[in-house]
């Protein structure tokens, strides 16, 4: 327990949210050894991380799959990856190849390859599991307008589409497959789609339809 820390819903009642720790984005060190150990315990730090010193600025969609938590910053123009374990830093995409313009929604899948929807350039961008660029959804035009967010089943990948108000499907080497739902108001119709998650237990694909 972090009884020092913010919880919610607040004390009597039993925690179901507490708060761990936050990070901005810059580079976070401090002193090692015991001396260190005291310092951090004073100074309530937490963590110590290392990476990158630029900072997010505007982090819209988040991702997390075991030790790697991912947010996408269309301000900053990237993607922030955490890892837990090796408590790193990293901006993605790595190298000067890839120029991303609005970053909003990021995803990962289970070989390490990392999906990023870009609203401003209306289209999604691979990265292998090192970070560097290595393909994006070269679909005909028209399929995309504004892609803001992704959701990854064991095949495919849904794009929510705020532009078009529906959801493309693609398979995973970034080949359109279909299209889901309309512009409307019914129970299955759609009015600014943001973001998305899909259930693999369930096999069920959650939308946040934030028009509607």
């Amino acid at each position: 327990l972090h009884a020092a820390g913010p919880q919610w819903p607040a004390p009597p009642q039993e925690a179901r949210l507490t708060y761990l720790f936050s990070h901005d984005g810059r580079l976070a060190t401090s002193p090692s050894g015991r001396l260190g150990k005291v310092m951090r315990i004073l100074l309530g730090i937490s963590r110590t991380w290392t990476g990158s010193a630029r900072r997010l600025v505007h982090p819209t969609g988040l991702f997390a799959r075991g030790p790697l938590l991912y947010a996408a910053d269309p301000t900053a123009k990237a993607v922030f990856r955490y890892d837990e374990n090796k408590r790193e830093i990293t901006w993605l995409p790595k190298g000067r190849k890839l120029r991303l313009q609005s970053p909003v929604a990021v995803a990962q899948v289970s070989d390490g390859r990392v999906f990023i929807a870009d609203s401003v350039l209306g289209e999604v961008f691979i990265l292998d599991a090192k970070g560097h660029p290595a393909g994006h959804f070269a679909a005909e035009k028209g399929v995309l307008g504004r892609p803001v967010g992704l959701a990854l089943s064991e095949e495919l990948v849904y794009v929510t589409d705020s532009l078009k108000h529906r959801i493309a499907v693609f398979d995973q080497q970034g080949a359109f497959r279909r299209f889901i739902w309309r512009r409307g108001a019914a129970l299955v119709e759609l009015n600014f789609p943001t973001y998305a998650w899909y259930d693999p237990r369930t096999r069920e694909l959650w939308v946040c339809d934030s028009g509607n």
